[in-house]
């Protein structure tokens, strides 16, 4: 013999719900800190160096990295900056800053960024000075300290246009 039994329904309240909606946002930002950059920076040939400077050097804070230097060059507004110049030059003890006309700094990597303004360099320990142009704007410089083992933020390089 069957009985009528009271079937109950789970009662979910506003708060129970703003917090599962706060949980699936954090995971969802979780996930997407973990993914690395995708940078595909086109490799730019030995003798492309620098695209030319507009009518100031702007000097970055220097920065540490691990062996994967990676970031963004952007424009005004923190706009991505496409076919901008990256080089990468070892420093030694006696290096003269690249922004000096008798710096001869040897260059060890090179691209131009793509429209997403991303650059990824896989580098060895030890201390390089990064130089950024393109034609019309101010070049931009940045020394980094590479560290086996050291995790940092990406860098990002804005960019100033001359005048």
């Amino acid at each position: 013999m069957l009985r009528n039994l009271e079937v109950r329904q789970p009662t979910i309240t506003l708060s129970t719900l703003v917090a599962c909606q706060i949980a699936a946002v954090m995971l969802v930002i979780t996930a997407l800190g973990c993914v690395p950059a995708r940078a595909d920076c086109k490799k730019a040939p030995e003798s492309q160096q620098c695209l030319g400077c507009a009518n100031m050097v702007v000097q970055m804070p220097d920065a540490e990295s691990g062996t994967t230097v990676q970031g963004t060059v952007e424009g005004p507004y923190s706009v991505p900056m496409s076919g901008a110049l990256v080089e990468v030059f070892l420093l030694s003890k006696n290096s003269v800053p690249l922004w000096k006309p008798e710096s001869r700094g040897e260059r060890i990597r090179a691209c131009f960024v793509q429209t997403d303004g991303k650059f990824s360099f896989q580098l060895k320990a030890g201390k390089y000075e990064m130089r950024f142009s393109k034609s019309n704007w101010n070049c931009t410089y940045q020394k980094v300290d590479v560290r086996k083992g050291f995790r940092a933020k990406p860098l990002r390089i804005r960019m100033s246009l001359g005048t």
